[in-house]
C-alpha cells in the first residue's frame, strides 16, 4: 500500500492525541483531539512530516513504546540549539549529539527506544522532523532533563559534524615532503557528504602543480558510543571536543598508526562550523619526542 505523507500543524502543548485513518484513493482523515500537556499522541501511519516548536526549558519526546524501530531526520529551522537524545527501553539515556541552528542529520531509533529533543536555548526551538516506520509512536511534552554526563572523557556525535556536508568548500593543502623536507601547497577543494547518522564522507580534489587533478577520500565513522572515530581505518579516541564561539566545533582525535614507514602516534585537530573547516594532522615518533606538523587543510566556504 502506498505510504501518504502528512503535514501538521506545529506540535506544542497542549499535546493533541492524533489518530490517522489512510485507505489508497480515499485519502486521509485527521482527527484531533484535545489532550492535557503531557499526554500521549498515537501515530499509526508509517510516514509523518512536521514541524516540533520547543518552549524554553522544554523537551519533545517520541516513542518508547512502539514495536519496531523508527529514523527520525530532523532540520534545526530556529535560532536556538536543540540536542538530540535517545532513551533506551533500559531507561539509560544516551546524547546523539547538538544539532546547531541551520544543521540537518539522521538517526535511527530501535524497539522501544525513545527519542528526544530538548530546547537548549532561551528562545523557543523550532525542527522540522520527517518521521519514517513510526507506526504506534507516542509523543509529548516534558521538562528538559540535564544532560546525562559523559563518562571516561569527551564524546561526539554524528551530528556534531553535520557542518561539514557541502559541496563547495575550497582552500589549500599543506604538507611536508619528507624527501625534500619543504613544505607543499596545492589548491584543494572538498564535498562533505552523510550518509548516515554517523558517518561522514570528504571528498578531495588537490590541483598539483603541473594542473593536473588527483582526487582522494576520507570516511569518518563515529562509535556508538561517541568516544572513537574511525577515520579511514585508523581507531582515534576522542581527546578534547569544545564548543566555541560562532557555533564553531573543535575536535582533538588521537590514535596509533604509521608515518614514513614508522610506527607513530597520530593526532588529528578539526575546527568547524558553517563556514570554516580546518584539519590539522600531527605526528609523534617515539613517546619522548615532540609532534610535528605532517599536513594541514584549510578550507572556506
Amino acid at each position: 500500500m502506498k505510504n501518504f505523507p502528512v503535514s501538521l500543524f506545529a506540535w506544542r502543548g497542549p499535546v493533541a492525541q492524533v489518530l490517522f485513518c489512510s485507505r489508497l484513493h480515499f485519502g486521509i482523515v485527521l482527527l484531533l483531539l484535545a489532550a492535557p500537556l503531557l499526554a500521549c499522541s498515537s501515530v499509526s501511519l508509517n510516514g509523518l512530516r512536521s514541524q516540533v516548536k520547543i518552549e524554553v526549558g522544554n523537551q519533545f519526546e517520541l516513542g518508547g513504546t512502539q514495536l519496531l524501530g523508527f529514523r527520525v531526520a530532523a532540520h534545526n529551522v530556529g535560532p536556538v540549539a536543540v540536542e538530540i537524545k535517545e532513551r533506551t527501553p533500559n531507561g539509560r539515556v544516551i546524547s546523539v549529539g547538538l544539532l546547531q541552528p541551520g544543521q540537518q542529520t539522521k538517526a535511527v531509533f530501535g524497539m522501544g527506544s525513545q527519542a528526544i529533543l530538548v530546547n537548549m536555548g532561551q528562545r523557543e526551538a523550532k525542527v522540522d522532523v520527517d518521521i519514517s516506520n513510526g507506526s504506534g509512536l507516542s509523543m509529548g511534552y516534558a521538562a528538559a532533563q540535564p544532560s546525562p554526563v559523559a563518562s571516561g572523557g569527551p564524546h561526539v556525535s554524528g551530528p556534531d559534524l553535520s557542518a561539514a556536508r557541502a559541496n563547495d568548500w575550497r582552500g589549500t593543502l599543506t604538507y611536508l615532503d619528507y624527501g625534500t623536507q619543504k613544505s607543499v601547497k596545492l589548491n584543494t577543494g572538498v564535498r562533505g557528504e552523510m550518509n548516515s547518522a554517523n558517518r561522514i564522507i570528504l571528498r578531495f580534489d588537490y590541483e598539483e602543480p603541473n594542473k593536473t587533478y588527483v582526487f582522494g577520500t576520507d570516511t569518518l565513522t563515529v562509535a556508538p558510543d561517541g568516544t572513537h572515530v574511525r577515520w579511514d581505518g585508523t581507531d582515534f579516541a576522542v581527546k578534547v571536543k569544545q564548543w566555541l564561539p560562532d557555533q564553531t566545533l573543535r575536535l582533538v582525535l588521537e590514535g596509533s598508526g604509521r608515518d614514513d614507514n614508522r610506527p607513530v602516534t597520530i593526532r588529528k585537530t578539526l575546527v568547524l562550523n558553517q563556514h570554516l573547516l580546518t584539519i590539522r594532522k600531527q605526528v609523534q615518533f617515539a613517546a619522548d619526542t615532540a609532534f610535528i606538523q605532517r599536513n594541514g587543510y584549510q578550507f572556506t566556504r
